[in-house]
């Protein structure tokens, strides 16, 4: 098979940028292609094994895009902080265990690892998050303090603070991981400087104050409600009234009089007819009957 060898041009590479990208290419790219040397149809090939074209045809199973990077083009985006949060929420206080599973296994392949940008891939350093330790090994656990209790799990690209206070989005996460509410609280007593001002304790809504810490903790789950008995509403009280002399009078029989029974007043009672059953000899037997 014998291909064009007509020397490219940087139209050229910008019609299989937009045949393929759905853009121009940006100016790396195209000096990157157009100074390879290398035929059309290899540059072709390239962009089809770019990570972007996967992700431009790809359909993740958790939303991406809730961070800063929220407007660019579908193939642009990466799951990042922001979007792990979304994933929790979505799933609900009632399945976060089960919606961490989820985005582990997804982030464990090679599809989820194309959808995380390369600081925060298996084995990278990402410099803004504690320990220096990406997202995707964060939510695996590989090192440390991925385990600890600590304010990282915000959104570091909306927040610049996310990794100095404590906030619900690290509660939740931290939930996910399979913190009981006692460990979570006792990291935070030891930590009042994570918490700001409203998620300090006694601040109704605050992070503090949503610890579940009425109920045992072997027992709890997230969004189980609390329920608050209160042993006056159960208090019911009878009125006694006192029995005069002529009531009790009444409530007593009178041994002389004489007894009246259901026929002689009237009132007919269904017969109750008995079945005589013969008892065989073998019967007999089986029942021990001498």
């Amino acid at each position: 098979m014998a291909f064009d060898e007509t020397p490219i041009t940087e139209q050229d590479i910008h019609d299989l940028y937009q045949e393929h990208l759905g853009r121009d290419a940006d100016p790396e790219g195209l000096s990157h292609y157009f100074n390879s040397g290398w035929p059309l149809y290899v540059i072709e090939k390239d962009i089809k094994d770019s990570i972007e074209y996967f992700r431009r045809y790809d359909d993740p199973p958790f939303a991406v895009g809730f961070g800063a990077d929220s407007d660019e083009i579908h193939q642009g985006q990466t799951f990042g902080g922001a979007d792990y949060i979304q994933a929790l929420t979505e799933g609900g206080p009632l399945n976060l265990e089960r919606t961490y599973s989820d985005v582990l296994s997804w982030l464990q392949g090679d599809s989820g690892q194309k959808w995380l940008s390369p600081e925060n891939r298996r084995g990278q350093s990402n410099p803004d998050m504690p320990g220096g330790i990406g997202l995707g090994d964060r939510i695996e656990g590989i090192g440390a303090p991925n385990r600890d209790i600590n304010p990282g799990w915000g959104d570091y690209s909306a927040d610049s603070e996310a990794g100095s206070f404590f906030t619900h989005d690290d509660l939740m996460a931290t939930r996910a991981i399979g913190f009981k509410e006692s460990q979570i609280k006792d990291a935070l007593d030891r930590n009042m400087s994570w918490l700001r001002s409203g998620d300090q304790p006694g601040v109704e809504g605050g992070v503090y104050e949503s610890l579940y810490l009425s109920q045992s903790q072997d027992d709890w789950t997230p969004g189980s409600p609390t329920v608050t008995r209160n042993p006056s509403e159960y208090d019911i009280r009878r009125e006694r009234i006192p029995q005069t002399r002529d009531v009790k009078d009444s409530l007593k029989i009178n041994t002389g009089d004489s007894f009246v029974g259901k026929t002689a007043r009237g009132v007919e009672t269904a017969k109750r007819t008995r079945r005589r059953v013969r008892q065989t000899t073998d019967l007999q037997r089986s029942l021990n009957i001498s």
